[in-house]
């Protein structure tokens, strides 16, 4: 039964909780790359209910490996957001925006996407973003955050926005937990023949 059970939590099919017992995995969400949308477009889109809380913002000098991103400015807004489903936290966002959206109230804006944020603001929508994903292991940080172990894997997605002009107004910085999370890919094979 043991084996079984186990097999089972290797699928995803159910998962333990140390002291409560093995229950049923919640839904995985399946993230397409085959269009732009935010983090919270995709949880809406496959009918999930979605939240956001911010945790921290603040006005901050542009880090360092950012410096050049936001036109001419030595400092941008660093937003920080932790989104949920069904009341867990799958994700923290870390965001560094221009700092023209210091001035916002975000106990207005909680729930808003960033890119209906941005847009609102500056009158412009994102037009192009570029996405790298890769792993991480979750410090002690993260960890909390996200009520996961320290040490455990974690999905990193960056993303970086543009306007139509080629401003840059956003990068950010998903800290996603894999098992409740997939991006999906659908491509066409082209033949070196077909050329």
């Amino acid at each position: 039964m043991r084996l079984a059970v186990g097999k089972l939590c290797d699928d995803g099919v159910v998962e333990r909780k140390q002291g409560k017992g093995t229950f049923v995995a919640a839904k995985q969400v399946r993230h397409g790359l085959d269009a732009l949308r935010s983090f919270h477009e995709a949880l809406l889109l496959q009918g999930l209910k979605p939240s956001m809380r911010v945790i921290n913002h603040a006005l901050q000098p542009v880090p360092e490996d950012m410096r050049g991103l936001f036109e001419a400015s030595d400092d941008c807004l660093l937003l920080e957001r932790l989104h949920f489903v069904d009341d867990d936290p799958i994700a923290l966002g870390r965001s560094h925006l221009p700092a023209e959206l210091a001035n916002v109230v975000w106990t207005d804006v909680e729930h808003q996407p960033i890119y209906s944020i941005l847009e609102s603001v500056t009158g412009m929508a994102v037009t192009r973003a570029d996405l790298a994903i890769r792993a991480q292991e979750a410090d002690k940080t993260l960890a909390n955050a996200l009520h996961i172990k320290r040490g455990a894997a974690l999905l990193v997605m960056e993303r970086t926005s543009y306007f139509a002009n080629g401003r840059c107004c956003d990068r950010t910085r998903f800290f996603i937990r894999p098992e409740r999370y997939a991006f999906v890919l659908s491509g066409v094979f082209k033949s070196p023949r077909a050329r």
